[in-house]
């Protein structure tokens, strides 16, 4: 990406965990997102002319081992309160919600990866089959969010407070939407208050005092995990940004994405 958004001058990416559960019975997958990401900041400013790793890769293994890991943010991580506070000093006239504008990309994107993947998710046909990933994502310069790898057993080191509240109270909400309905009788009891759930202004608030039956019936209500797919749903494209194939006709592959590219990009390709 030659244009990214950057951070202070520097590269940045985000990291959001995806919840995918199979039903044993219908074999059905449904797909949950967790309502708290966070960035990996690079300690270098950002450079098209040196390819050094410091610069252009943002995960830890590479970044811990920079001298000024750490130096601006602790661990090279923000949350993304820190990025809506970021972007409402310095893009205000841009007006951009990362609740509204950014996550929807995302959770777009997580989608679509799986319905183009449901049939390999669960190669061995194993019975209450579940997984946490990890989705790694760039923003451009236009607020364009791109995809770049998932991975599964993503990186669980609590390497600062911010990771350190998020990581183990999304793994524990993941053991209650799949473990614990398997063994119900021994599940915890919902934490009162919960301050996981995305929307705490709803006529039945999530978390709260509910009964081990009720939460089994509900088991998103007091957790940060929201339903985003379902593979009944496996032919709908949710990345609406991106044009759909005319049917019946010839497909320019050069051509692909350049709708999505910019035009000064698109017609710097065509004068190449």
């Amino acid at each position: 990406m030659e244009q990214p958004l950057l951070i202070h001058r520097r590269k940045f990416d985000i990291r959001a965990y995806l919840l995918v559960t199979q039903d044993p019975d219908s074999g059905t997958y449904q797909a949950y997102s967790y309502n708290e990401s966070y960035l990996r900041t690079t300690s270098v400013e950002y450079t098209t002319k040196t390819l050094d790793r410091m610069v252009h890769l943002n995960n830890d293994a590479v970044q811990k081992k920079g001298e000024d890991y750490g130096k601006f943010e602790s661990a090279n991580k923000l949350s993304l309160d820190d990025f809506q506070r970021y972007l409402n000093e310095h893009h205000s006239k841009d007006g951009i919600s990362v609740q509204d504008y950014i996550i929807p990309q995302m959770e777009a994107l997580m989608a679509d990866t799986l319905s183009a993947t449901a049939d390999r998710l669960n190669p061995r046909g194993a019975a209450n089959c579940f997984e946490v990933f990890g989705f790694d994502f760039m923003v451009d310069a236009s607020f364009r969010v791109w995809l770049i790898e998932v991975n599964t057993n993503p990186c669980y080191e609590l390497c600062c407070n911010h990771l350190s509240r998020i990581i183990p109270k999304m793994l524990d909400e993941a053991l209650h939407l799949t473990i614990d309905r398997i063994f119900p009788h021994g599940a915890a009891p919902a934490p009162p208050n919960s301050v996981g759930a995305r929307d705490s202004s709803s006529s039945n608030p999530r978390g709260g005092s509910k009964s081990m039956a009720s939460r089994a019936r509900d088991p998103i209500s007091g957790t940060g995990w929201k339903p985003i797919w379902s593979s009944s749903d496996q032919n709908k494209v949710c990345c609406d940004w991106v044009s759909s194939l005319p049917p019946a006709s010839e497909v320019d592959m050069t051509a692909l994405g350049q709708d999505i590219l910019g035009p000064s990009i698109c017609k710097k390709e065509r004068l190449v």
